[in-house]
C-alpha cells in the first residue's frame, strides 16, 4: 500500500460484464449437475431408510444424546459467559467511577474532607463496592469510607498491586486479599490519580467476598449447579455453595491446570466437596478473573434421559410412515426435479428467460423461484453492468482503478485525454509515473494515513502529462475492501483544476498587490493626518495671540473711550468679535475634518445644557427683539457635553440671526422611541431644494452681501461634522416666509447626581500671571489690575518664584504654550509643590486638542481660549476664588 499511495489514489469499483457472465455460468452448471445426480440418489435414499432402519435409529438416538449433551455443555459455557461479563459490566461501572473521582477538584486541590464526603456518596449509588479507600504511593492509606474522616489508618491490604499502579500509571483489578481495616477477604478496582504529570496516590473501591456471593446466588442458577468465581491466581473469591468455607481456598488442581492451558473450556471434574461434576469455565480479558459453573453429573443426566426415550419412540415411528410414504413423494419429488433441471439447462445456453415452474414439495418450489429470482438478478446485472461501463468510460472525471497491489488494471477515456497516456501504456503500472515532484515526501505520508485511517483522501495536487507539461488536479482517492477487510482495490478520481488554480494564485497576488498599496496610502495619509493636526495646534496658538492681546487692549480702553468716543469703541468690539468669530469657526472645523477632535462620552443634564445656551444668547435675542424661551427638559442625555452644548449654540444663534420678528424656542420630544432636541423659529425659512446646501462651508441663504452680523457661513458646517462625528442625526424642518425647526438626537443617559458649589463675593487677589508673549502679559496684566487685583508678572516659573518670597498667591494664571518645552501645566504643577495642591489655577491657551483638555480637567484647572474675554476671565477668577475660600 506505502508504494502506491507514495504516487497516490478512489469510488466504486467497476466489474467487466464478460466476467461476471462466466461466474453466472458455472454456477448453473454446478447447479444443474448437482440436480442430475440427486434424481438417481433419491430411490436409494428411500432404500437406505427401509433397510437400515434399526440401524439409522440407533445412530440417530445416539446422535440425540450428544446433542443434548452438548446443548447441555455449552448452556453452562454460556452461563459462565454471561456471568463473567455481569461481573465485568459491575467491576467496568466502579472502575469508570473512579475514574471520574480521581480528577474531582476536591481531590486534586487536597481537601481531602470534601473528598470523602463525595466518596460516600459514590457508595450510596453501588451495589457491589463497599469502600473507597485512598492511598498514597506507598501504600499508606489516607482515606477509608468505612471509617470516619481522619480516623488513623494502617497500611494498604494490598501494597504489590498499589505498586504496580504507581508504577504503570494504569487501572487494575487486585486478587483477593486481607482489609487493612474490616479484616475481613476484600478485592479491590484501582484507578491512578494523577498531579503535576506523575502518579500521587491510588483510588480503590472494595467489594467483599460476601457480596460477591450475594452476586452469584442471585443468578438464579439451575438447582444442583454449583457458581464460583476465581481470582488471576485461582484463588476463590466467591461461591454460590458453602462460600465462608470455601472463599480463600484455592480451585482442584486439574481445573487449575487446564485454565493455565485454555481461557475457557469444558471439563469433567470433582467439586471441592469431591461430587463428580461437569465444570465449564471461562477467564474475562479484562479482569483475569475466571467464572467456574459445575454441573452434577446425576442433574445432567437426569436432565435429558426422558427426552431421549420419547425421541426414540417418535422416531420409530416416523421411520414406519416414511417407508409408507416413500414410493409417492419420490414420484413427485422426481418431477418437480426433472422440471428443475429443463430450466436450469436452458439458462446454461444462454437463455435469460428460462423460467422454473413452481410445483412439487414446497422445498423444491422454493428452490425453483429462487432459479426464477436468480434469472431476474442476473437480467438486472447485466443492465447495470452495461449502465456501469457508459458511466465509466463517459464520465468526464478522469478514472484510475488499481489492485491492492496498486498496479492499474483499467482507466477511462477521459484519463487518457486529461494525461495523454493511451489505455494499454499504463495497465500494470504503479500511478507513481504521473508524479510532478512538486509535492514534498509529507504529503505523501499524510495521504496513506488518511487512507489508513478513513478508507479516503481527497485533495489538491500537481500531475505531469505524457507531454512532461504540469497540471493541478483536485483528486479523491477511496479504498475498496473485501469481505474480510483487505485492501482489494483502490479507486481515484480527479479532474483538471490548473485553470481555476492559476486564477486563484493571480487573485491572491492582486490582493497582496492592494493590500501594499493601501497600507502605504495608509500611511502616507496618516503623515498628513499628524502634520495636518500639528499645523493646526501651531495656527490655533499663534493666531489666537494677538488677538488676545488686541482684546484685552479693547476692554482696557472701554473706560478712557466710553464717554468721548463710544461710536470707535462699539467699532472695535465688533471688529474684535468678528474676528474672533472667524478664526474660532475656522479652526474648529479644520480640526475636525483633520479628526483631531475625540468626544469624551459621559451623562449630563440636558436641561443644565440648555441652560447654559440660553443664558449665553438671550442678550442677543432681546437686542434683536425677539422671545427666546425654552420648555423644562429633565432628561439626562449621552453624549459629549462640550460638542452637544456647542451644537445647539450653534443651532440657536443660527436661528436668532435669520429671525427679523417672533422669536426662538428650545425643546425636546421623544418621537419613534428616540429623544430629541429642537430648536424652533419664526425666521425666513428655507426652500427644499436649499435644505443641502446650508450645512456646507460659507454657504449663507440671504445674506449675499456678507454681512458679518449674519455669521460667518460656518456655523451649520461645525454643527454637521460634530453631529457625525458624534454619531448623532440631524433633522430639518422648514417653511419659507413662516420658519424652520432643527432637530438633533439625543441619546439617553442614567440618573446624575447635580453637585452644587458656595459662590464667594470677588475681593481683590495676588495673581501669578506667566505670560512668554509681552504684549498680551502687559494687556492681562493692565486688565486685572483696573478691577484692584495685584498681578505678579513673568514669562517663565523661575522668573516669578524669588519675588514671592515664599507667600503663597491667590490664584496662579499661564498661557499653555511657553518659551522652549514648558507648558502652563508645568508652571502650574510647581507653585502647587511649593504652596499646595489646591492652590486655584487657570490655563489661557488657544489650542483645541482634546487630550491637552483632558489633562487640564483631570488636574482641576480652570482653563479660557483665546482670544480672551475679559468677562469671561474674572467670572472664572471669581468661581475659582470662592471655591478655595469655601
Amino acid at each position: 500500500m506505502a508504494s502506491f499511495l507514495s504516487g497516490y489514489f478512489p469510488i466504486p469499483f467497476f466489474f467487466k460484464k464478460d466476467r461476471l457472465l462466466i461466474s453466472l455460468n458455472s454456477l448453473t452448471r454446478h447447479w444443474l449437475g448437482a440436480l442430475v445426480s440427486v434424481l438417481p440418489g433419491i430411490g436409494w435414499l428411500f432404500a437406505a431408510a427401509l433397510i437400515p432402519g434399526v440401524l439409522a435409529g440407533s445412530i440417530l438416538f445416539y446422535d440425540l444424546y450428544q446433542i443434548q449433551r452438548s446443548q447441555l455443555e455449552q448452556g453452562a459455557l454460556q452461563t459462565a459467559r454471561a456471568l463473567s461479563m455481569a461481573v465485568d459490566n459491575d467491576l467496568a461501572g466502579i472502575n469508570g467511577k473512579l475514574q471520574i473521582l480521581a480528577t474531582t477538584p476536591s481531590l486534586q486541590a487536597g481537601e481531602l474532607q470534601v473528598f470523602y464526603a463525595r466518596a460516600r456518596e459514590v457508595l450510596t449509588t453501588e451495589s457491589v463496592g463497599e469502600a473507597i479507600v485512598l492511598t498514597d504511593a506507598t501504600g499508606q492509606q489516607i482515606i477509608n469510607t468505612l471509617l470516619p474522616f481522619g480516623t488513623p489508618l494502617p497500611m494498604t491490604g494490598h501494597p504489590d498491586m498499589v505498586h504496580r499502579t504507581v508504577k504503570t500509571g494504569r487501572p487494575g483489578i487486585s486478587d483477593l486479599y486481607l482489609g487493612g481495616v474490616a479484616r475481613r477477604p476484600f478485592v479491590a478496582v484501582e484507578v491512578p490519580v494523577w498531579s503535576d504529570g506523575k502518579v500521587a496516590h491510588v483510588l480503590d473501591m472494595g467489594i467483599s467476598a460476601e457480596r460477591l456471593n450475594r452476586l452469584l446466588v442471585e443468578q438464579d442458577l439451575p438447582e444442583g449447579w454449583v457458581a464460583a468465581l476465581l481470582d488471576s491466581q485461582g484463588t476463590i473469591v466467591a461461591r454460590s455453595h458453602h462460600a465462608p468455607s470455601s472463599v480463600g481456598k484455592k480451585a482442584t488442581p486439574d481445573l487449575l491446570a487446564q485454565m493455565k492451558m485454555h481461557a475457557e473450556g469444558t471439563m469433567a471434574s470433582r467439586t471441592l466437596e469431591g461430587v463428580p461434576s461437569f465444570v465449564a469455565f471461562t477467564r474475562s480479558h479484562f479482569s483475569q478473573w475466571t467464572v467456574v459453573i459445575g454441573m452434577p453429573r446425576h442433574v445432567l443426566y437426569g436432565s435429558f434421559h426422558r427426552p431421549l426415550m420419547l425421541a426414540a419412540l417418535t422416531m420409530m415411528a416416523f421411520l414406519l410412515g416414511g417407508a409408507i410414504l416413500a414410493v409417492t413423494l419420490g414420484r413427485h419429488i422426481r418431477e418437480a426435479l426433472e422440471n428443475l433441471r429443463a430450466a436450469a439447462e436452458a439458462a446454461t445456453r444462454g437463455d435469460l428467460n428460462a423460467q422454473a415452474p413452481l410445483s412439487g414439495p414446497r422445498e423444491i418450489a422454493c428452490l425453483a423461484q429462487q432459479f426464477n429470482r436468480m434469472q431476474a438478478a442476473r437480467k438486472h446485472a447485466e443492465a447495470q453492468l452495461c449502465l456501469s461501463a457508459s458511466v465509466f468510460s463517459a464520465a468526464a472525471e478522469g478514472i484510475i482503478i488499481a489492485d491492492r497491489e496498486a498496479r492499474i488494471i483499467n482507466v477511462n477515456q477521459a484519463f487518457t485525454e486529461l494525461t495523454g497516456y493511451l489505455h494499454e501504456e499504463v495497465i500494470g503500472k504503479n500511478p507513481r509515473f504521473l508524479k510532478s515532484g512538486k509535492q514534498a515526501p509529507d504529503f505523501y505520508q499524510a495521504m496513506f494515513q488518511s487512507l489508513e485511517s478513513t478508507g479516503r483522501w481527497q485533495g489538491k495536487l500537481w500531475n505531469r502529462r505524457k507531454d512532461g507539461a504540469l497540471f493541478a488536479v483536485y483528486m479523491t482517492i477511496s479504498v475498496v475492501r473485501d469481505d474480510s477487510g483487505a485492501v482489494a482495490h483502490y479507486v481515484a478520481l480527479f479532474s483538471d483544476i490548473t485553470d481555476v488554480h492559476r486564477r486563484q494564485e493571480d487573485v491572491a497576488s492582486l490582493v497582496m498587490q492592494r493590500t501594499a498599496e493601501l497600507a502605504a496610502a495608509k500611511l502616507e495619509a496618516e503623515r498628513a493626518n499628524n502634520a495636518k493636526s500639528r499645523f493646526l495646534a501651531a495656527a490655533s496658538h499663534d493666531l489666537r495671540q494677538p488677538l488676545a492681546a488686541l482684546s484685552l487692549y479693547v476692554a482696557s480702553l472701554e473706560s478712557r473711550l466710553a464717554e468721548s468716543d463710544p461710536r470707535l469703541l462699539a467699532d472695535m468690539r465688533y471688529c474684535v468679535g468678528s474676528l474672533n468669530e472667524m478664526l474660532s469657526d475656522l479652526l474648529d472645523l479644520s480640526k475636525l475634518d483633520a479628526g483631531v477632535v475625540a468626544p469624551n462620552i459621559s451623562d449630563f443634564s440636558l436641561e443644565a445644557s440648555i441652560a447654559k445656551v440660553v443664558s449665553a444668547h438671550a442678550p442677543a435675542a432681546k437686542l434683536n427683539g425677539l422671545a427666546f424661551r425654552y420648555r423644562d427638559c429633565d432628561v439626562i442625555g449621552r453624549t459629549d457635553r462640550v460638542l452637544f452644548q456647542r451644537i445647539l449654540g450653534n443651532l440657536v444663534s443660527n436661528a436668532i440671526r435669520y429671525t427679523e420678528k417672533g422669536g426662538v424656542l428650545i425643546g425636546c420630544r421623544r418621537r419613534q422611541g428616540r429623544m430629541w432636541v429642537e430648536v424652533w423659529d419664526t425666521g425666513m425659512g428655507i426652500p427644499a431644494d436649499k435644505i443641502g446646501e446650508i450645512f456646507e462651508e460659507f454657504k449663507q441663504l440671504g445674506n449675499p452681501e456678507r454681512n458679518m452680523a449674519k455669521g460667518t457661513g460656518l456655523g451649520l458646517a461645525i454643527v454637521a461634522r460634530m453631529a457625525e462625528l458624534l454619531n448623532l442625526q440631524i433633522s430639518v424642518r422648514s417653511r419659507p416666509g413662516k420658519g424652520s425647526v432643527f432637530a438633533v438626537e439625543l441619546p439617553l443617559g442614567a440618573h446624575l447626581e447635580r453637585p452644587a458649589f458656595p459662590r464667594a463675593t470677588l475681593r481683590p487677589l495676588r495673581i501669578v500671571l506667566v505670560e512668554d508673549n509681552a504684549y498680551v502679559a502687559a494687556a492681562l496684566s493692565r486688565a486685572l489690575a483696573s478691577v484692584g487685583h495685584q498681578v505678579l508678572t513673568a514669562s517663565s516659573r523661575s522668573g516669578v518664584h524669588p519675588r514671592l518670597d515664599g507667600v503663597a498667591p491667590d490664584l496662579v494664571i499661564s498661557d499653555y504654550r511657553l518659551v522652549g518645552e514648558e507648558t502652563g501645566l508645568d508652571v502650574i504643577a510647581s507653585f502647587r509643590t511649593c504652596f499646595g495642591s489646591s492652590l486655584p489655577a487657570i490655563i489661557i491657551t488657544g489650542d483645541m486638542d482634546p487630550d491637552v483638555m483632558r489633562r487640564i480637567a483631570e488636574q482641576g484647572i480652570g482653563v479660557q481660549h483665546k482670544p480672551l474675554d475679559l468677562d469671561a476671565l474674572l467670572t472664572c477668577i471669581e468661581e475659582l476664588a470662592g471655591q478655595s475660600a469655601a
